[in-house]
């Protein structure tokens, strides 16, 4: 009886401890999900990898104020995630409310890196609209979470400001958009932004990373820039289109469906 006893007890308190864990997660889920996010609203100054394949999500309570030297972020600014290498993995368009924002992971079936990768370290910049003013966030910490990304990852932050201004003057961000239209058939257009006086290096790869082509080699001066890929000659199926200015990288995946 005594040993009946003694391991009904310890189930009791294995189920307990149990319920306690379920509860503390859900309770996570709850706050994510219930978040009040705005459908349509797209970023325009951070352009983001997405559908990578894997991701994680981020909460951003109202609560804690998130600000600019102490000043409340705007309505119509801007938040963009970014990898340690500088990739822009996800956004959002701040409306003074909870806000949810999906970072996207690299795929680690795909040679190319396209998302942040396990382990990484979660960074924020923030982009003033009033000002079109990019800052990096200098003062980030989390009531849930530790600010390393992994698959399925869920983070709750606790403090999110720029303390000391890191301003980022250049009118445009290093960033590679995606390629329109896609999927596309024979052509498709490439837009990317440089911000500084920069060798820019535009490649094209194949779904096994071998490269295919080069279509950008060159010193580019600050500006937005367009040009168009002609895939005529390649078979159908997924092909990769990476960027790299400096030590910065960015790459984008496109589909050709003939």
């Amino acid at each position: 009886m005594r040993v009946f006893a003694h391991l009904s007890l310890i189930d009791f308190h294995n189920k307990k401890w149990e319920l306690t864990m379920k509860k503390s997660y859900y309770l996570i889920l709850i706050l994510i999900f219930t978040v009040k996010i705005i459908v349509g609203q797209q970023t325009t100054h951070f352009i983001f990898t997405s559908n990578t394949g894997n991701n994680a999500t981020v909460a951003l309570p109202v609560s804690i104020n998130p600000n600019v030297g102490g000043v409340p972020l705007s309505v119509g600014d801007e938040i963009g995630v970014f990898s340690s290498s500088g990739l822009c993995v996800g956004g959002i368009v701040w409306n003074q409310e909870n806000a949810a924002i999906t970072i996207w992971g690299d795929d680690e079936m795909t040679p190319i890196i396209d998302g942040i990768q396990v382990g990484d370290s979660i960074h924020y910049r923030v982009w003033k609209q009033s000002t079109n003013t990019e800052y990096s966030v200098t003062n980030v910490s989390y009531s849930v979470g530790d600010g390393k990304y992994i698959v399925n990852g869920i983070y709750i932050l606790n403090s999110f400001s720029v303390t000391s201004v890191e301003k980022l003057d250049n009118p445009y961000p290093l960033e590679l958009l995606q390629n329109f239209p896609n999927p596309f058939n024979g052509i498709t257009k490439i837009v990317y932004l440089i911000p500084e006086k920069i060798n820019v290096n535009i490649s094209i790869y194949n779904i096994l990373g071998y490269k295919i082509t080069e279509l950008v080699n060159q010193i580019h001066e600050p500006g937005v820039y367009e040009l168009n890929f002609d895939a005529s000659n390649l078979s159908n199926g997924i092909y990769f289109y990476q960027l790299k200015a400096g030590k910065i990288k960015a790459v984008r995946k496109m589909i050709l469906m003939k």
